[in-house]
């Protein structure tokens, strides 16, 4: 039987990674390189250009993986499915990254990241709010230590007005894009 890691954090010979969790690792590093990459990108390209070249190549190699396993995309088959994918990639690939690429100029890429890190508590908060949905007392304490810490991130550093202006718009901008998807498919 293969163990993922031992608790004392050494491994043995019978102990390996598993694939999903080297997957899950690489995704983090990649994501977490992106606010630095981004940043770097905007000295050659403008933010529009910038996300269309990211979200065009990432489509392109998603559609060969899928080929390659053998698996297709759902197409919507109703004009509310197409509406929906329409409003939520426009206002998202079109409007939100290339902002936040824009945004980039003007805040530091951490902090970038750190207000991308609110989406959990987004989507906690308008399922509460929006779908009357349940939260179980660690959902509410998690709701709770993710508002504090992600504050913290976000003005905890002094500096100009035009930075906190900066970062209160970049978080408006990712409430409203969180937002949308319930305003959208609610029934």
């Amino acid at each position: 039987m293969n163990r993922v890691l031992s608790l004392k954090g050494n491994m043995d010979s019978t102990s390996s990674l598993s694939p999903s969790f080297m997957m899950a690792l690489l995704a983090n590093i990649l994501w977490g390189a992106s606010f630095l990459a981004s940043k770097h990108t905007l000295m050659a390209w403008g933010p529009f250009t910038a996300s269309a070249l990211r979200f065009g190549l990432a489509s392109i190699f998603l559609f060969v993986a899928l080929a390659l396993m053998g698996k297709s995309v759902e197409i919507p088959k109703s004009f509310k499915g197409w509406l929906g994918l329409g409003v939520i990639g426009t206002a998202g690939f079109g409007l939100l990254f290339p902002l936040q690429l824009a945004g980039l100029k003007y805040i530091p890429s951490s902090v970038s990241a750190a207000i991308m890190l609110t989406s959990p508590l987004m989507v906690l908060m308008f399922g509460k709010t929006l779908l009357n949905e349940k939260l179980s007392r660690t959902k509410w304490i998690a709701l709770t230590l993710g508002i504090v810490g992600g504050s913290i991130l976000l003005f905890s550093t002094k500096n100009s007005s035009s930075l906190e202006l900066s970062r209160v718009l970049c978080l408006v901008l990712y409430l409203l894009f969180y937002l949308l998807p319930f305003l959208l498919f609610q029934s």
